[in-house]
């Protein structure tokens, strides 16, 4: 395998060649391409050490994270094994070495970058960083390694990484198979409901077409928007970075400009297309709602679609699948919620959201504690007047089912908000 740094894209090495840095008594200089400087980067513990000449490219982030100026008495992040460059979660060491691998083919071995998983790696971070040469390396070498693989799994890495050919190429192979069932499109590996119904409108249309019409050609009129699709995200993200006259509108543009500021890392992009995104997710499917909130980690999505379901009079299994199918564990944890009761509670857990005073205009109840209200009621349900209080007898918005629920809904899905908040923090 071929260098795959292009080395008109590549700067001088970040330490010029000036006076002070050389031999002035031997006339001794550094060569401006061969005099490599290291960096040390560290990926899920893992230190790996190479030259810093392969980052230096034009249009990415690294030229200026490394121009960066510090301190004279400050040690440069990346200088050092005792101070590394850290990946971000999410990076493995697999995707960081295939990613070098084919930046820096290791005399001989350059055939261990031509494994599935490193080139997936490759591509992933290439995609991510923009190093347009790696991923057309990644691309070129994966490409023959996916046709004898599951034709969904390509579709979903074609998805995932924005491959035109992958997407086209695989979408064919599927519409062009004799009695396609939607167990095949959904086991082992699920594709999305819109993608299913499309591919079965291609197949109808091509058998009633005519005897000379081609089954790309439906194909391409019929994903059309999707095989577009790369430069109309970009355009949406694009036009929230730099708004000329203006901003992206609607569910789709902002779910564009929220997708690729996403998995870019620009969050002030991607806290503007979740404010934009709040009010109009009110008015979409629910599941819809869970799903997008999962994909782009959107805690107060989540929240208020989870209390939404939480407290619907009823709920049934078809709800949850269709036409958005719930993973089921998210399933078993809302029935969870909409079954526990105060009597199924451990007693330290049964009013832990419930400190305010309570107060029953029909059942003449009024308890500012857990133990005696328990006594008395069966269950929030039971109870449609009952309203809480603060301390100054203040009537509070929310109804004791609410406040209740809320707090129910907190406990059942704490590790799964938990685990948001440490990886994306406070959008």
């Amino acid at each position: 395998m071929t260098d795959s740094v292009d080395r008109s894209q590549i700067s001088s090495p970040s330490t010029p060649t000036h006076t002070a840095d050389n031999d002035s008594t031997t006339g001794t200089i550094r060569h401006s391409t061969y005099y490599f400087e290291p960096v040390v980067f560290r990926v899920d513990g893992v230190l790996f050490k190479v030259p810093k000449n392969g980052f230096m490219v034009t249009g990415t982030m690294f030229p200026d994270m490394f121009s960066l100026p510090i301190a004279a008495d400050v040690t440069a992040q990346g200088s050092s094994d005792s101070n590394p460059i850290d990946l971000p979660v999410g990076i493995s060491q697999t995707d960081f070495y295939g990613f070098l691998l084919v930046m820096y083919p290791y005399f001989g071995r350059d055939h261990e970058a031509m494994t599935y998983e490193g080139l997936v790696g490759a591509l992933k971070l290439s995609t991510m960083w923009e190093f347009h040469q790696i991923r057309q390396k990644a691309i070129s070498s994966l490409s023959p390694i996916m046709r004898s693989r599951n034709v969904v799994e390509n579709i979903l890495l074609a998805k995932q990484y924005r491959v035109k050919h992958w997407l086209r190429d695989g979408y064919l192979k599927l519409v062009s198979t004799e009695n396609l069932t939607i167990q095949d499109l959904r086991t082992p590996l699920q594709l999305d409901w819109e993608t299913i119904a499309r591919l079965f409108t291609t197949q109808s249309y091509a058998r009633k077409g005519d005897a000379g019409q081609r089954v790309e050609e439906y194909l391409d009129t019929i994903f059309e928007i999707e095989f577009k699709g790369t430069q109309v995200e970009i355009l949406q993200f694009l036009l929230a970075l730099y708004p000329i006259d203006r901003e992206p509108s609607g569910y789709d543009e902002w779910m564009d400009a929220l997708r690729l500021s996403t998995l870019w890392g620009f969050d002030e992009i991607r806290r503007r297309a979740i404010k934009a995104l709040s009010p109009i997710m009110k008015n979409r499917n629910t599941i819809e709602t869970i799903l997008a909130a999962k994909e782009y980690q959107v805690k107060e999505w989540l929240t208020d679609a989870y209390e939404i379901l939480a407290t619907k009079d009823s709920l049934t299994e078809e709800e949850l699948r269709k036409p958005f199918e719930l993973d089921w564990e998210t399933i078993a944890r809302i029935l969870l919620v909409r079954c526990q009761k105060p009597e199924t509670l451990p007693k330290a857990q049964h009013f832990n959201h419930l400190r305010p005073k309570i107060r029953c205009d029909s059942c003449k109840i009024t308890s500012s504690g857990p133990n005696s209200f328990r006594k008395r009621l069966q269950c929030p349900y039971t109870c449609k007047n009952m309203q809480l209080f603060d301390d100054e007898e203040n009537l509070l918005e929310d109804n004791a089912e609410v406040v209740w629920e809320k707090g129910v809904v907190q406990d059942v899905f704490r590790h799964e908000f938990t685990r948001i908040v440490i990886e994306r923090g406070s959008d």
